[in-house]
């Protein structure tokens, strides 16, 4: 069981349209090896608006979908700093997908994603 924390950026001042989303690059899990220990640091910005966040897994790097049983990473994020801790199954590659649910623009959101 390895200890090392690796740590990547997955949205950096993403803006997002009010009652749009934004997806993240995929995540290639096999070459950081997580031992399922995941934290997501974010900062949003934009005038009332609210952010869902929730992640996708593939093993074939076409299809993602969200697993089922799935727990959101945050299904109301308001503009400011939040840290959210998530677990997700097994999987060759992850996206992150950021929602905005409110119809108000985000004009910056920063995602920084631990992996341990």
């Amino acid at each position: 069981m390895s200890n090392d924390i690796n740590v990547i950026t997955i949205f950096s001042a993403e803006a997002i349209a009010g009652s749009g989303n934004s997806l993240s690059e995929p995540i290639p899990m096999d070459a950081y090896k997580p031992n399922g220990f995941m934290g997501l640091q974010v900062t949003s910005a934009g005038a009332s608006s609210v952010v869902k966040l929730e992640y996708l897994v593939s093993n074939d790097g076409t299809t993602y979908v969200e697993p089922d049983g799935a727990v959101d990473i945050v299904t109301a994020l308001s503009p400011g700093n939040a840290y959210y801790s998530f677990s997700p199954p097994a999987a060759k590659y992850m996206k992150i997908k950021a929602t905005e649910t409110a119809g108000n623009n985000v004009t910056s959101l920063t995602a920084i994603l631990a992996l341990q």
